[in-house]
């Protein structure tokens, strides 16, 4: 008897997933932005965008 492989690839990271497995790459993707953006803030008057090293941006 052979086996059948049954997968789905994500449309959007191109991934080979499981036929009952979702794709995290969205969530994944989310994440990453949102740290980044807590690493960085805007300068008042300047608008320059400068790296945030305050202790609760960086997760200390």
């Amino acid at each position: 008897m052979k086996r059948r492989t049954i997968y789905w690839t994500c449309p959007k990271c191109g991934a080979n997933l499981d036929s009952n497995e979702t794709c995290d790459c969205e969530e994944v993707a989310r994440q990453e932005r949102q740290k980044a953006e807590r690493l960085l803030k805007v300068e008042e008057g300047t608008n320059q965008l400068t790296f945030n090293w305050e202790p609760e941006s960086l997760g200390v």
